[in-house]
């Protein structure tokens, strides 16, 4: 499990994350959204161990996790195999696992292609390979469907679902609202740093008939009912 207890995290007098507590089961898809600026890449951060809490604490098991940044600066010229193969040496990684971690992403017919031309979906990938090397048990995804097209983003969540069937645990932060409740069995709503929704989507509804959208307008003060 993750878990975070309290967390605060300050940059100077900013405020990032005020008193965040979530629980994070393993084995699930769990999703945290929120408008530009509520906190959700310095969450994957402190996970990643990217950064500190300023006050209370981030508890992560003691596992292999892999990190999908919003941007991933790749060499156009090299292969993908290439690309995969010197990130599992700078990992002290076996050649071995890039071929894995290809096949994690759905790659091979891509392999031998160098980066600069495949599609931005493809170059996506070629990321969640990158962090799928080593078959981490924990994945942080952040923003892994910006900027894709509608065909690449649904082939995303389609291997963000087929991942985390594997056993793993997925933490995705995201602006795609149906992005979130096609793939996630969790969210956390973040708005100005503060938690302001949190469980089980099923839970989170409470038996209505709401959608992710109509939960998240709700939770941030603006209800879906009341929206022009």
């Amino acid at each position: 499990m993750i878990r975070f207890d309290h967390v605060e995290k300050r940059y100077g007098g900013t405020y990032a994350l005020r008193d965040v507590t979530v629980e994070i089961p393993a084995g699930v898809v769990h999703g945290f959204i929120g408008p530009n600026g509520a906190g959700k890449t310095t969450v994957l951060r402190l996970m990643a161990g990217l950064a500190r809490p300023t006050r209370g604490r981030v508890t992560m098991p003691g596992v292999a996790f892999g990190y999908l940044p919003q941007r991933v600066e790749l060499n156009g010229l090299a292969t993908s195999r290439e690309t995969l193969r010197l990130f599992a040496c700078l990992r002290q990684l076996p050649s071995a696992s890039a071929d894995r971690a290809l096949e994690c992403a759905g790659l091979p017919a891509h392999a031998d292609r160098q980066v600069r031309v495949l599609s931005g979906g493809l170059r996506q990938r070629v990321g969640l390979a990158i962090a799928c090397l080593g078959d981490p048990e924990i994945l942080l995804l952040d923003e892994p469907s910006a900027g894709l097209d509608p065909r690449a983003a649904i082939e995303l969540r389609h291997d963000i679902r087929r991942l985390a069937a594997g056993g793993r645990t997925v933490v995705v932060c995201s602006h795609s609202l149906p992005e979130l409740q096609s793939v996630c069995d969790r969210i956390t709503v973040l708005h100005e740093g503060r938690v302001v929704l949190d469980g089980a989507l099923d839970d989170l509804r409470g038996g209505r008939d709401a959608s992710l959208d109509d939960l998240f307008m709700e939770a941030t003060g603006s209800p879906a009912n009341d929206r022009p």
